[in-house]
């Protein structure tokens, strides 16, 4: 795989349409593209690692939406590569369609497209599924591997600490191993296959029914067994590790546990605090009782206000005699007649003023006045009283409850927390020991099985009423068995003869590259692929070795060229950051190697990377020369443009 041609249209700063061509020649590998901070340089990587990938989350892709382009206009955000691969080229396009908004902030992806166009057709369309452009992408670089062909240099110190599963496989798919354990999982189902229908071809006679009921019960049974990869070997395997985890996250608890001073002093605090709200508390309870004292004389003006507002009461007597006199009058005091009417309606006034009840109303009135009191200011302070008491129990429960949860935690810190934590290591420990003998007696059982399996196979294969396709299909069981375990035996070698060249060329690579080449012997590469530092008197782990930054990054371009010899994958390298913190000597050293890493090697680079002279040592092997500057006519924008000369942006950088 190369990559002829690459196309990004309003991509993060580049705004509009650029295009490079970094097609490389022969013997010339190499594309150097310079660029300052802050122009597009890490952009340019990630537009490249999109365009074959794609992005995980809507949020994800919003970002990659150029902020001019997006507060112009509604538009499409797109990248697209162009590549030549086994002599046929393809052209990956991604694209994501956004809508115009006035504050870029807010850009949002709307919709999102990938396709890829082959020579004569569309190899994937837009409407195809993800799995259908994963086959095409895996077949050229799959994402797995990408990690060792798409880098940034300042990130390789960290490869050392991740050496899982995936990065095996990954590294078996780059080295061509991984296919040949594809293989021989076919071969396995595929043995199945024909053990099943062996069984069910077998004779109709009752003596071979039976065996071949009791045949396809081994192989059902040694199918859940399975081994390491399915099966029950494999749950108790999972499980096993699980509760390794389990283990060892304990073992990290136990070491983290700290003491209480801090919770302690915490605690003491909340306890001087509540005990100046219970002083507080009992001072305002006193004041309050003394408050109820005047409770009575409180309660009879606040009587007298209700009975004025609630009864007429006022001018009871007075009323009573008035209107006494009134009644033997022909005239009112205002000079009108007393009419019929008028006299009863004064004469029923009149019954109702003189009545047993209105009279002892009246009494109490005259009583009530005399209470002198200041009935609004009393209320008041009463109530701010109840409420200072109220708030106080609020405080003092609150406290209160911090208090317990604190002693709580001291308690379970100083009684418990270490003694479960002992006795779940205990209990782990036995577990872990119950569950892997339990895996061995599968084991043991799949051993049995299998001698079972044929020895009933042997037997129904000789008898006479065997079927012909029976017996075609025990020969093809017998064949696949015997493939796989060619497969798997060419596996083994295969995977120790690879190793054993890419750590051949890998520590080739180390000691021409190091600064300490008579002090390192060179590398060493264990069946997990993880590394281990060779000296005269040792052979440690990059963790017990503890060597650089620097010396890091270096041994890891080490490990990244030895499996780049030896690629079934030919692709290209990009690398961003090539330099990082690599000191003269390791930087002289890389310079001079970066032809050897592949058939293209792209390497995006700042100013302050590689000078002048680096550029000249590199120049018989350079095809092109690209620089990143920002745009004359857009200062918050990208472009690209490939130098004539070569040398042209190394020149400037020494100026």
């Amino acid at each position: 795989m190369q990559i002829i041609e690459l196309t990004i249209a309003n991509f993060r700063p580049y705004y509009g349409e650029v295009t490079i061509e970094p097609r490389t020649e022969s013997n010339h590998p190499l594309i150097l593209v310079r660029g300052k901070n802050d122009t597009g340089k890490t952009s340019l990587f990630t537009a490249l690692r999109f365009c074959l990938y794609g992005a995980e989350t809507r949020d994800e892709r919003s970002e990659h939406i150029n902020r001019t382009a997006v507060e112009e206009s509604s538009g499409t955000t797109r990248v697209e590569m162009t590549l030549l691969h086994d002599d046929d080229i393809f052209t990956i396009e991604r694209g994501i369609e956004y809508n115009q908004t006035d504050n870029a902030d807010n850009r949002r992806a709307v919709e999102w497209y990938r396709e890829v166009r082959g020579p004569d057709e569309d190899v994937v369309s837009r409407e195809d599924s993800e799995s259908t452009y994963r086959k095409f992408i895996n077949r050229i670089l799959p994402e797995n591997i990408s990690r060792f062909f798409l880098f940034d240099a300042e990130e390789l110190q960290r490869f050392e600490q991740s050496h899982d599963e995936t990065v095996r496989e990954s590294i078996e798919t780059i080295l061509g191993i991984q296919e040949i354990e594809n293989a021989i999982g076919d071969l396995e189902n595929r043995k199945t296959k024909f053990d099943r229908d062996f069984a069910e071809y077998e004779s109709t006679a009752s003596e071979v029914s039976e065996l071949r009921e009791e045949l396809g019960e081994v192989i059902d049974e040694l199918e859940s067994i399975g081994d390491e990869n399915e099966g029950e070997i494999s749950e108790k395997q999972d499980k096993k590790q699980t509760k390794e985890q389990n283990l060892r996250d304990i073992r990290k608890k136990l070491d983290e546990i700290k003491d209480t001073k801090d919770l302690r002093n915490e605690r003491d605090k909340l306890e001087q605090s509540l005990k100046e709200d219970k002083e507080e508390l009992k001072e305002t309870i006193a004041d309050r009782d003394e408050l109820r004292r005047e409770v009575g004389p409180i309660m009879a003006a606040r009587g007298r206000q209700v009975f004025r507002d609630e009864y007429e009461i006022e001018g009871t007597s007075g009323e009573a005699d008035f209107l006494n006199q009134l009644m033997k009058r022909d005239n009112c005091v205002c000079g009108d007649q007393i009419t019929d009417k008028k006299y009863e309606e004064i004469a029923e006034r009149y019954r109702k003023l003189r009545s047993p009840n209105r009279r002892r109303l009246a009494s109490l009135m005259q009583i009530s006045r005399g209470v002198d009191t200041n009935v609004t200011s009393e209320l008041n302070r009463y109530t701010q009283y109840q409420a200072s008491i109220r708030r106080l129990n609020n405080t003092i429960d609150e406290i209160s409850t911090e208090i317990e949860e604190l002693q709580s935690k001291i308690d379970k810190i100083e009684e418990s927390e270490k003694a479960d934590l002992k006795d779940k290591e205990t209990q782990l420990n036995k577990e872990i020991g119950e569950t892997q003998k339990e895996i061995n007696q599968l084991k043991e059982r799949k051993g049995e099985l299998k001698s079972e399996r044929e020895r009933l196979k042997t037997r129904i294969s000789g008898m006479d009423e065997a079927e012909s396709e029976a017996e075609r299909l025990r020969e093809m069981s017998v064949l696949a068995e015997r493939c796989r375990n060619a497969f798997k035996d060419i596996k083994s070698e295969l995977v120790d003869s690879r190793r054993e060249s890419v750590e051949q060329h890998a520590s080739d690579t180390f000691r021409q590259l190091t600064n300490r080449p008579d002090y390192y012997e060179g590398l060493e590469i264990t069946e997990n692929y993880e590394l281990r530092v060779l000296t005269p008197n040792a052979r440690r782990s990059l963790a017990d070795q503890d060597p650089s930054a620097g010396q890091t990054q270096i041994i890891a371009y080490s490990f990244i060229a030895g499996l780049s010899e030896y690629t079934t994958r030919n692709a290209p390298v990009v690398i961003d950051t090539p330099i990082g913190r690599l000191d003269p000597e390791h930087k002289a050293n890389l310079v001079e190697f970066y032809h050897e890493f592949s058939d293209q090697v792209v390497i995006l680079y700042q100013p302050n990377e590689l000078t002048e002279d680096d550029i000249e040592v590199m120049h018989n092997y350079i095809s092109k020369h690209f620089r990143i500057k920002i745009r004359d006519d857009d200062k918050s924008a990208s472009t690209i443009e490939e130098l004539p000369d070569i040398m042209s942006a190394a020149k400037e950088t020494s100026q």
